[in-house]
C-alpha cells in the first residue's frame, strides 16, 4: 500500500494493486459520513475499434459499451437497485467517451454495498431474450437524445469537425449497431474489458483506507480470472467534411447556435496534454468569461445572453474549442466568437487575470472535496489519464503566462464549423 499526502488540502488517500491486477484507490474522509465508491473500466464508445497484444484487429459495433452497462444490472438474484436499496445505498452507471463507471453512495456501513458492487459488475448474466428486449430500451432512450437540443448540439458540432470518428455518433451508438448487437458481442466485449487488471476501484469513505482494502482483497480473492490479455483502443479521424453549416429543426421554443473550431492534436505526454487543455481553459475564461471587463455590456447589447457558454477539449484523439448560446444572429454570435478569439490569440492572458483564475480554480477544487461521488469521479477520470489529482493541482499552481501564450500560438481558427438549431 502506497499512502499519497497533500500538504494545501490537507488530503490523503492510500493506493494498492491486488495479486489480479486491481487498481484500488482510498480516499480518506474521517469527518463525513457518506462513503461513495465508483468500479470503472476504461471500456467506453471510442472503443468500438481495439487491437489485442497480438496485434489483431477487434471491431464492435457502435454503442456496446453502454448496452453493457445496462445488461450488468441484470442478476438472477433480481433487480440490483432494489439489492442496493435494501442496504441503504443508492447505485447508478454511466458510460462515456472513454469508461464505463458504476458507483454507489451510502451514509451506512460499506461492507455489503461493496461487495455487492464489485459482485455484480464482475458477473455477466445474460441470454438473447434479455439481450433482445433490452434493444428496445435503448433504442428509445436513443430517440430522446436526439431530441434533447444540448446533446445534439455536441453531436452535430462533432460531425461537422470529424470523419469517421466515434464522436460522430452518440455513446449509445446508432439504430443500426444497437439492432446489430447480441449476446456473443456482449461476452467477447466483457470478457476482454472487464477483467480486474484493466479496471479502477475508487472508494471515498470514513472507514480506514487498510480496512477497505482488505474487504476488496478478501472479495477478489474468492474469484477466478483468467490471464489478462491486454487491448488497445484504435481512433482515427477521416479530417474536417466540407460543410460547415447545419440547421436542425426541433421545435424549440428559443434558437440554439454553437460554433466550433478543430484544433490540431499533438502527440506529447499525458501530462503536457492536460496542461495545454488548462493554458488554453484559463485564455478563454480570461476572454469569454465575466473575469472579462466588458462581460456585463456583451449581455446588455444581446451579443451573448447568460446561457453562452465556452468549452476546450484536448485529448489523445482529438481537440476543439466549442462555444454555444441561445442568440438569434447567426452571423452576428460567429463574428463575436471569432472576433473575440483572434483578440485572445493576439493579446494573451494577464498576470493579475491569470492569478485570479488560478486561485478561482483552486477554490473549485477544494470544494469538489465536499462531494464524495464527484471526488471518486474525479479521482478516476485523473487515474485514466496515468496523472494524480494532486498532480494536477500543482499544474495549475504553476501555470505563467508564458506557458498560456504558448499554447495560444497554436490555436487555429480558420477551420470553423457552424450550428443552429430552432
Amino acid at each position: 500500500m502506497k499512502e499519497v499526502r497533500n500538504a494545501l488540502f490537507d488530503e490523503m488517500y492510500v493506493e494498492d494493486v491486488l495479486d489480479n491486477g486491481l487498481e484500488v484507490v482510498v480516499f480518506h474522509k474521517p469527518l463525513y459520513q457518506t462513503s461513495a465508491c465508483l468500479f470503472a473500466t476504461p471500456f467506453g464508445s471510442f472503443d468500438c475499434t481495439q487491437v489485442d497484444e497480438d496485434g489483431c484487429l477487434i471491431e464492435y459495433p457502435m454503442g456496446v459499451a453502454h448496452f453493457l452497462e445496462h445488461k450488468l444490472f441484470e442478476s438472477v438474484d433480481g433487480d440490483v437497485m432494489s439489492q442496493f436499496a435494501k442496504l441503504g445505498a443508492s447505485v447508478n452507471a454511466f458510460t462515456s467517451y472513454d469508461e464505463t463507471s458504476y458507483f454507489f453512495t451510502t451514509v451506512d456501513g460499506i461492507e455489503e454495498p461493496l461487495n455487492l458492487l464489485l459482485d455484480f459488475v464482475q458477473s455477466l448474466e445474460i441470454c438473447e431474450e434479455s439481450v433482445e428486449k433490452e434493444k428496445g430500451i435503448i433504442q428509445e432512450e436513443r430517440s430522446l437524445y436526439e431530441q434533447d437540443a444540448s446533446s445534439r448540439m455536441s453531436l452535430e458540432l462533432y460531425r461537422l469537425m470529424y470523419q469517421n470518428h466515434p464522436l460522430c455518433e452518440d455513446i449509445v451508438g446508432t439504430k443500426e449497431s444497437i439492432d446489430a448487437i447480441d449476446v456473443t458481442v456482449l461476452k467477447d466485449a466483457y470478457e476482454r474489458n472487464y477483467h480486474p487488471a484493466r479496471m479502477r476501484l475508487i472508494c471515498v469513505t470514513p472507514y480506514d483506507p487498510s480496512y477497505v482494502i482488505e474487504l476488496v482483497r478478501k472479495n477478489q480473492s474468492m474469484k477466478k480470472f483468467g490471464p489478462y490479455k491486454k487491448v488497445t483502443r484504435v481512433v482515427k479521424d477521416g479530417g474536417m467534411r466540407e460543410c460547415v453549416f447545419t440547421k436542425l429543426d426541433l421545435n424549440l421554443c428559443e434558437k440554439r447556435l454553437g460554433v466550433g473550431f478543430k484544433q490540431e492534436v499533438v502527440d506529447e505526454s499525458s501530462y503536457d496534454r492536460l496542461k495545454r487543455d488548462w493554458c488554453m481553459k484559463m485564455c478563454l475564461d480570461a476572454y469569454f468569461t465575466s473575469v472579462h471587463k466588458a462581460y456585463q455590456s456583451w449581455l446588455d447589447e444581446g451579443l451573448i445572453t447568460p446561457y453562452f457558454s465556452v468549452e476546450e477539449v484536448y485529448e489523445e484523439d482529438y481537440a476543439h474549442l466549442l462555444f454555444m448560446d441561445e442568440v438569434e444572429d447567426v452571423e452576428g454570435f460567429k463574428q463575436f466568437v471569432v472576433t473575440r478569439l483572434e483578440d485572445c490569440v493576439k493579446q494573451g492572458i494577464q498576470e493579475d487575470v491569470l492569478e485570479q483564475l488560478k486561485k478561482r480554480a483552486l477554490g473549485n477544487f477544494l470544494t469538489m472535496f465536499h462531494s464524495m461521488e464527484t471526488l471518486a469521479s474525479v479521482v478516476c477520470r485523473t487515474k485514466c489519464r496515468g496523472i494524480s489529482l494532486f498532480e494536477e493541482f500543482d499544474l495549475v499552481a504553476s501555470l505563467t503566462v508564458e506557458c498560456c501564450n504558448q499554447v495560444l500560438r497554436d490555436v487555429c481558427i480558420e477551420d470553423c464549423v457552424v450550428v443552429e438549431i430552432v
